[in-house]
């Protein structure tokens, strides 16, 4: 509930891995470069949407037959994994995107890509749910550009393109990370010798008088190997193209969650808006312990029971158990109203208090007669007697005084800002800029 992903393991997540495994690599790597896999999820379109939420720029292509993962397991959960599995050709946040409309006031995509890929997908509407499996090589690929500053909106973007722009591959220095080093030590000889060719004229070194005739052979003998020079320099580059031409950049492959509900949840939280929404959407999940129909599928998601603690609850208040769950050691005085709430571990609620859509974490205090809409409450803060606070933040550890009365207001307590930025502008000089183009 307060990670970075959620992901339920019992459907689409236990069969994730082994449902990509023919594609991710399963023969090692002499079966070629593993590739990778990310997770991006549809954003609600209900009453669960999220002002804050915004959605990422995903182009995707469907597999082909080769890349296509073999079904492992039961029939029926690896095809709905399989028909989830697409190849990312870009990826780009919408922001951004915005941003070059805006300017350009046109979306531009590049003609490689669909000469690459015949068949593209946009989706406008999805979110990178930040949930990655990558191979070794990735990682050394990222320390080679060490100007990339997010996995998302750095890596992700680049990586997709260097599947179908020519020469990108080599700027990222994945070309480097796939040649053997024979494969280097050749190309290197094989220039070094070049050029120690082009540097020595044995003619100019001869002290002997040339007739006309030398001289026209000379001249034709020059020209021979002046030609047999750029024949070898073709030869390299050629050699050069062939070898990155065989060199394929490993897919980045990416599972969209499918928009329909189902029993698997998979949120990116990041922001305290969808940390409201997503931990009152599990309180609203069936306990464990209560009593269910026969062949009831009970969530993987939902809690032993809704109250943990119930003696620590009053005997005259009201709590609506369908869409409130309540941790360990809570404790609730008399007269208190609780509705569609969850209320972390060693909360105290005062008498008189009203709370409806609030998350309490753990160690809060509510004062007296308080009367809270829409809140999210810190660790061990504490809210005055008699406040009235409507869609607010209660930093950790903060107090809000008696008699409070705000609405969208944060109380954050201000330590100073850091100044440390040594960092910005760092970094090796791979030749590669870092900035992704905003082009498809």
């Amino acid at each position: 509930m307060m990670t970075q992903g959620s992901l339920d393991g019992t459907a689409e997540g236990a069969t994730l891995l082994p449902g990509s495994s023919s594609l991710l690599g399963i023969g090692g790597e002499k079966g070629g470069r593993r590739g990778g896999l990310g997770v991006w999820y549809p954003l609600p379109t209900t009453e669960e949407k999220i002002k804050d939420e915004v959605a990422d720029f995903l182009v995707t292509t469907p597999l082909s037959g080769d890349e296509a993962p073999a079904a492992h397991g039961s029939p029926a959960a690896p095809i709905s994994v399989r028909a989830a599995l697409q190849k990312v050709a870009y990826t780009m946040p919408m922001d951004t995107l915005k941003d070059s409309i805006e300017e350009k006031k046109a979306l531009f995509i590049r003609y490689s890509l669909l000469k690459k890929h015949g068949r593209i997908k946009i989706l406008t509407g999805y979110r990178d749910a930040h949930i990655y499996f990558f191979p070794y090589w990735v990682k050394e690929m990222a320390q080679r550009n060490q100007k990339f500053q997010s996995i998302s909106e750095d890596l992700l973007g680049w990586w997709a393109k260097a599947g179908w722009q020519n020469g990108l591959a080599a700027k990222l220095g994945i070309q480097d990370l796939f040649c053997s080093e024979k494969d280097l030590e050749g190309k290197t000889d094989s220039h070094s010798s070049g050029q120690i060719e082009e540097e020595i004229d044995l003619m100019s070194m001869s002290t002997t008088k040339s007739t006309r005739a030398f001289d026209i052979q000379s001249k034709m003998l020059s020209s021979n190997q002046s030609s047999n020079l750029h024949s070898t320099d073709d030869h390299i580059e050629s050699s050069s193209a062939t070898t990155a031409e065989k060199i394929n950049t490993p897919p980045l492959l990416g599972y969209i969650a499918p928009s329909q509900p189902s029993a698997s949840l998979i949120r990116r939280v990041d922001n305290s808006a969808l940390l409201l929404s997503i931990s009152l959407r599990l309180a609203k999940l069936d306990a464990i312990n209560d009593p269910h129909p026969p062949n009831t599928t009970i969530s993987p998601l939902a809690h032993t029971s809704k109250i943990a603690y119930p003696p620590g609850i009053a005997q005259r208040c009201t709590i609506t158990k369908s869409d409130c769950l309540l941790s360990e050691n809570v404790t609730v005085e008399e007269k208190c109203i609780i509705k569609e709430s969850v209320i972390g571990a060693n909360c105290h609620i005062a008498s008189g208090a009203r709370l409806t859509r609030c998350l309490l974490m753990d160690g809060a205090v509510i004062g007296e007669r308080c009367q809270l809409v829409g809140c999210i409450v810190g660790r061990r803060s504490k809210v005055g007697r008699d406040c009235v606070l409507k869609d607010c933040e209660v930093q950790n550890g903060n107090i809000v005084p008696d008699e409070t009365d705000a609405k969208n207001e944060k109380f954050m307590i201000f330590e100073g800002l850091d100044d440390d930025m040594s960092m910005a502008g760092e970094g090796a000089d791979s030749g590669f800029d870092g900035k992704q183009d905003d082009t498809a």
